[in-house]
C-alpha cells in the first residue's frame, strides 16, 4: 500500500506541474492555451538551450527529488506532496524572473539604443547601417538581440532579418521600434527620424512606470512565499524530531488534515501571484508575448 501511495502521489505531482507548465498541451489535457508563444521560445528568451520536454523533465524530476527527500525526513508520505510541488513549480519559476529580467532590460536598452540609431541616421547611414552599428556599439541588451541581424540580412534583406529579430524577442516595446525601422528600410529614413525620438520618450517614460509596479510587486510576492513555506518546513522538523507527530500524519486523520492544509496553501499562493502578477502589454504584431 505504501508503494501503491508513492506511485500515485508521484503522478499527482507530474500531473500538476505538467498542467501548470502547459507541458500537457500536447496530449489535449491542458485546455486552451492562454499564452500562444511556444514554449521553445519562451525557454529561449529565459537563455535555456533546452527543449521543452527536457524542461519538463528537469522539473518533474525535481518535484520527484523533493517529495523523497520530505518523505525521508518525515517518515509520512502525504507530507512530501506539496514540497514536491512547491519543487517542480521551481524551474519555471526561477527562470520565468530570469525571462523577465532578460527582456525588461531589452526594454530598457530602447531609448539609448533609439537614440543610438538616430545619431547614426543623422550622420549619413543608411538604416540598414544604423542597425549594425548598433550591434557594435549600442546598449549590450541590444547588442545581444540583435547578435544574428547582420548575417540574416546578407541572405534575406534588412526588413527580413528585422522581422526576425522582432519575433525573437516577442515583446510588446521592441515590436514597436523595430516596426518602425522595418517601415524605414522600406520608405526612407525620414520616416525613422520623424517617428523614433518621440518612441524614446514614450518608452522611456513607460518604463518609469513599469519599474514602480514591480517593486510594489516584490513585497506581496516576498510574503506569500514565506507564508507558503515556512509551515511546511516547520512541519517536516516536527515530524523528523516527534515520532508520535509523525505517527499521527501517518493515519487517515492525519492525511486529511495535510489534504486540507496542502489544498489552503496553494490556493492562497495562487491568489497572492495573481494579485501581484503584472498584466503584459498586448502585442499588436505577431505571436502574443
Amino acid at each position: 500500500m505504501r508503494l501503491l501511495g508513492a506511485l500515485a502521489a508521484a503522478v499527482c505531482v507530474f500531473m500538476v506541474v505538467g498542467w501548470r507548465g502547459g507541458h500537457l498541451d500536447r496530449f489535449g489535457l491542458g485546455g486552451q492555451r492562454r499564452n500562444r508563444l511556444s514554449r521553445q521560445a519562451w525557454l529561449a528568451q529565459a537563455g535555456l538551450s533546452v527543449t521543452p520536454v527536457q524542461f519538463a523533465a528537469i522539473s518533474g524530476l525535481s518535484g520527484l527529488a523533493a517529495m523523497a527527500l520530505a518523505w525521508a525526513v518525515s517518515g509520512a508520505l502525504a507530507i512530501g506532496l506539496v514540497p514536491a510541488i512547491a519543487a517542480g513549480f521551481a524551474p519555471r519559476l526561477w527562470y520565468a524572473k530570469r525571462r523577465k529580467a532578460r527582456l525588461n532590460a531589452v526594454t530598457e536598452a530602447w531609448p539609448d539604443g533609439i537614440l543610438h540609431v538616430l545619431g547614426a541616421l543623422r550622420s549619413g547611414l543608411s538604416v540598414h547601417g544604423a542597425t549594425v552599428d548598433l550591434t557594435l556599439s549600442g546598449p549590450g541588451a541590444l547588442r545581444e538581440a540583435f547578435a544574428n541581424y547582420e548575417a540574416w540580412a546578407r541572405v534575406s534583406s534588412p526588413a527580413a532579418a528585422l522581422v526576425r529579430v522582432r519575433e525573437q524577442l516577442a515583446e510588446p516595446v521592441s515590436d514597436k521600434a523595430i516596426g518602425v525601422l522595418i517601415e524605414a528600410n522600406r520608405h526612407g529614413t525620414d520616416v525613422a527620424l520623424s517617428i523614433l525620438a518621440a518612441l524614446a520618450e514614450d518608452i522611456r517614460a513607460d518604463e518609469r512606470i513599469g519599474q514602480q509596479i514591480r517593486q510594489a510587486q516584490q513585497e506581496p510576492r516576498l510574503t506569500g512565499a514565506i507564508a507558503f513555506g515556512f509551515p511546511w518546513l516547520a512541519l517536516l522538523f516536527s515530524c523528523a524530531a516527534a515520532p508520535e507527530v509523525r505517527d499521527y500524519y501517518a493515519t487517515g486523520a492525519g492525511h486529511v488534515v495535510l489534504l486540507l492544509g496542502a489544498a489552503l496553501s496553494l490556493s492562497n499562493l495562487v491568489v497572492i501571484l495573481r494579485l501581484s502578477r503584472e498584466d503584459p502589454e498586448p502585442r499588436v504584431v505577431g505571436e502574443a508575448s
